[in-house]
């Protein structure tokens, strides 16, 4: 994936052929650039499904189903609780905000929102892609990557948001992680700044 240190923040946001949503959510034009290019390159539909855990008001549901699409898969399901995560300490409500925005982009018919604890929701598809952006505390990443890694299909992608030095839980749960599957190999990072930072793990294609 190319570097994006030399682009201005006019020719990074015009680089995606779209009108990019409002950056909410802790993100920024790099890491969603960093999370569009890695299903381009890596998003394969054959290899199975689209999952997103986090969505709050939808800004990084939009990058990844706009990719997406451009890849030729059938959709995308993101789940959140909609109302923001423990570690907060403080109650939203930002599911009719994220489904607007999704309507905004003609994505109503192309991603699945449902409002469900990622901690408990049952997932029994494979997955070509990833996308993990919920709780950042050490104990819900690792619960995540736990729960939904295993379902990764031979060839997939995961993308860990928070992969930064203002983030020592996701870097611990994601060093962790790949300490425990020798099949997960990393082929992208983009945390060279203290936050936005993000990493994409490949599953080696003949390990399932």
């Amino acid at each position: 994936m190319a570097a994006q240190g030399t682009r201005t923040p006019g020719d990074l946001e015009a680089s995606f052929g779209f009108e990019t949503p409002p950056l909410d959510g802790m993100q920024d034009l790099v890491r969603m650039r960093f999370l569009y290019d890695s299903v381009l390159a890596y998003g394969d539909p054959a290899i199975g499904d689209v999952l997103e855990i986090g969505c709050f008001k939808g800004c990084s549901t939009v990058f990844l189903a706009m990719a997406c699409r451009r890849r030729g898969f059938q959709g995308v399901t993101t789940i959140d609780v909609f109302t923001g995560t423990p570690s907060w300490g403080t109650s939203i409500d930002t599911f009719d905000e994220a489904s607007q925005r999704f309507s905004d982009y003609g994505l109503t018919d192309f991603v699945r929102a449902v409002r469900a604890d990622s901690r408990t929701y049952e997932w029994g598809r494979r997955l070509a892609v990833l996308h993990v952006d919920g709780d950042h505390a050490y104990e819900a990443v690792v619960a995540d990557l736990e729960r939904y890694t295993p379902h990764l299909g031979p060839g997939g992608i995961l993308v860990v948001d928070d992969y930064d030095s203002g983030h020592e839980g996701v870097v611990q749960a994601v060093h962790e992680l790949l300490a425990r599957h020798s099949d997960l190999s990393v082929v992208g990072v983009n945390n060279d700044r203290q936050y936005y930072g993000s990493i994409c793990v490949r599953r080696e294609p003949a390990s399932w």
